[in-house]
């Protein structure tokens, strides 16, 4: 079985993480969302396709 392209979202403004969230799944998209880059690096399987959308001025991290 292939794994579902996932649109993997971080930012670190929970209302913003729930706004994509709830934009992308009314586009029928597979979505999940992390509140910090160490978040998602922690839960992501390395094999599992996808795309981020990433908050480039994350504290404490940088998207850059």
């Amino acid at each position: 079985m292939t794994a579902v392209p996932t649109v993997f979202v971080v930012d670190d403004n929970p209302a913003l993480r729930r706004s994509l969230q709830a934009l992308l799944e009314a586009a029928k998209l597979p979505v999940e969302t992390f509140g910090s880059t160490r978040e998602f690096l922690e839960r992501y399987d390395g094999g599992r396709p996808g795309c981020i959308v990433l908050d480039v001025r994350l504290r404490g991290e940088s998207g850059h």
